[in-house]
């Protein structure tokens, strides 16, 4: 099972980011609406083009409809750095980007994850578009939390100081699209909480968690 930070918010923030230059916040929610198939929101955001910074605060991406958590993922405050100079290139540059205070909620049902779902309908958006590659290089994230829950058993909660990510898409010289790209954030970072899970909850839970949750 492919499992996003990066995160689908990512995925959903540079389609919003590209969309428009004007009205960040509005291009950022409509974006990320659109592409990732469910209602996303952020407080406030701000944008220098020219020297390709954003920042964003209380991001929040809900969840399906059918799932019982409100929120798929929620981050205080979300900055990211690129090349200016590459966004109409084939391939967007990323230099990095920081989260703080990133929710993550994972949820399985006998048909599938929240997280599969919400991957498939960024695929199938993309598929449509004409979408360019991303290089990206670093990911911060600090006060990480992923919540696991399992058909309709107990929630597991586990949290995480810090986890730096480096040269994400070093095995690809062009870049990837942001759909491959986000399946491969996201799997990165419930691999780090997975490891975070296996120190902390009872084996039998851990061996649970990992029968739904592994690729």
């Amino acid at each position: 099972m492919l499992i996003v930070l990066g995160l689908l918010l990512i995925a959903g923030t540079l389609v919003g980011l590209f969309v428009l230059d004007h009205m960040v916040k509005h291009a950022i929610e409509v974006g990320s609406t659109l592409s990732l198939g469910v209602k996303t929101t952020v407080a406030d955001c701000d944008l220098s083009i020219l020297s390709g910074t954003m920042a964003m605060n209380d991001l929040r991406i809900e969840n399906p409809s059918d799932f019982s958590s409100e929120s798929f993922i929620t981050a205080g405050r979300f900055d990211i750095h690129l090349d200016p100079s590459t966004l109409d290139d084939d391939t967007i540059v990323v230099h990095g980007f920081e989260l703080n205070c990133l929710n993550v909620n994972i949820e399985q049902k006998l048909s599938g994850s929240n997280a599969e779902r919400i991957l498939e309908n960024l695929s199938r958006f993309e598929a449509q578009q004409a979408g360019q590659r991303v290089k990206l290089d670093r990911i911060m994230i600090r006060d990480l939390t992923g919540t696991f829950q399992m058909l309709k058993m107990k929630r597991f909660e586990v949290k995480i100081p810090q986890v730096e990510l480096r040269e994400v898409t070093k095995e690809h010289p062009l870049g990837l699209p942001i759909s491959e790209l986000s399946a491969r954030i996201f799997s990165l970072v419930r691999k780090e909480l997975m490891k975070k899970a296996s120190s902390e909850l009872p084996a039998k839970t851990v061996s649970e968690i990992k029968k739904w949750f592994q690729e």
